[in-house]
């Protein structure tokens, strides 16, 4: 005996297979993100030309989902490539979520001098895990560094004591990924 299915049916069921998964996510992930640095890891000076360096370092940090108001714990590698200040990041980054997910997102941008300092570039998610486990996005990022990140302070009225020059610099970016699913 032949099963045989109600053709509207098996259509609207097709459709709600393919559409359905894809809108449990929004179709653009944003946070900001404010990090701090935990380690140098490596400074190479070069000699080619003034004022050349490489550096490894890691970071820890905080990100906060425009959307969803969630926040992850981040940490990263980053690495630069900066003669005077100016040149290029490429960084890893992974981001905890309190229900064991995580997205995993590499970097990869411009380093502008100045005060602040400006950070730019393009990224790609990498890896998910849990809710993101077929997550697959690119994206870019705008960001900042500042002595104590006052700039990333949600509250302006915050009162902070007076600075010392040993004091950790903050980093912080906006982030913007258009996300799909295979």
């Amino acid at each position: 005996m032949a099963l045989s299915l109600n053709k509207p049916f098996f259509i609207l069921a097709v459709i709600l297979a393919v559409f359905i998964p894809s809108a449990l996510y929004p179709a653009t992930l944003a946070w900001r993100e404010v990090l701090t640095p935990i380690n140098k890891i490596s400074t190479i000076i070069c000699r080619d030309v003034p004022d050349h360096t490489l550096n490894l370092e890691e970071f820890k940090g905080t990100a906060f989902w425009k959307e969803s108001h969630e926040l992850a714990v981040v940490r990263g590698q980053m690495v630069t490539d900066t003669t005077k200040g100016s040149g290029s990041q490429l960084g890893y980054f992974s981001y905890y979520f309190a229900d064991k997910s995580s997205l995993q997102v590499k970097y990869q941008g411009t380093i502008t001098p100045g005060n602040p300092t400006i950070y730019n570039g393009k990224l790609t998610v990498t890896k998910g895990t849990g809710r993101y486990i077929s997550i697959t996005g690119k994206g870019g990022y705008t960001g900042k560094k500042s002595r104590l990140g006052l700039e990333a302070l949600p509250t302006p009225s915050i009162t902070l004591p007076d600075t010392k020059d040993d004091r950790e610099d903050l980093y912080y970016r906006d982030i913007k990924v258009e996300v799909s699913l295979p």
